[in-house]
């Protein structure tokens, strides 16, 4: 028959592996979401989820001497590393998104103003030809006016032909 202080020990320890546990299946899952406020060693003793049967343990208990204790202290590390990269990530990702979503804007922006040169541009244009017609159907009209005009000839030395 065991202790009390011994049940409470293999309590504590069963709380341990199964708090390991689930953050293992919260990681491999992707399943971060239901962990926010997890990134220190106390806040995996704190950490509580009643439909993962996740239970509150004490600090001494990750802190033990035992050998098992240091390993699960070790695992739980990893895990939390693991954690604080994949947030790390996440961040990254969603920096690297909002950076592709503001140079796509600016592209858009950039290419709007194009558009907006080109359509002056090309109504610039549009003026300029029918300037060019004008003038032309001005020289057109010149011409014929010209020729109906008889040029005056001159007298060399004041003889008459």
């Amino acid at each position: 028959m065991a202790t009390i202080a011994q049940q409470r020990h293999d309590d504590a320890s069963e709380k341990f592996e199964k708090k390991l546990h689930e953050l293992q299946n919260l990681i491999d899952n992707g399943s971060l979401e239901r962990i926010t406020q997890l990134a220190s060693i106390a806040s995996f003793a704190k950490w509580e989820d009643a439909e993962l049967g996740v239970r509150k343990i004490a600090r001494s208990t990750i802190y033990g001497k035992e050998d098992y204790c240091m390993a699960k202290r070790q695992r739980m590390e990893v895990l939390l590393n693991r954690i604080a990269e994949l947030r790390s990530k996440s961040k990254n990702k969603e920096n690297e998104k909002s950076n592709l979503r503001e140079s796509k804007t600016n592209a858009e922006l950039r290419a709007q103003a194009y558009l907006n040169q080109y359509t002056m541009a090309r109504a610039e244009l549009a003026d300029a030809i029918a300037e060019i017609d004008r003038l032309n159907k001005r020289i057109a009209q010149l011409t014929t006016e010209k020729r109906k005009v008889v040029p005056l000839r001159f007298a060399k030395n004041g003889s008459r032909n």
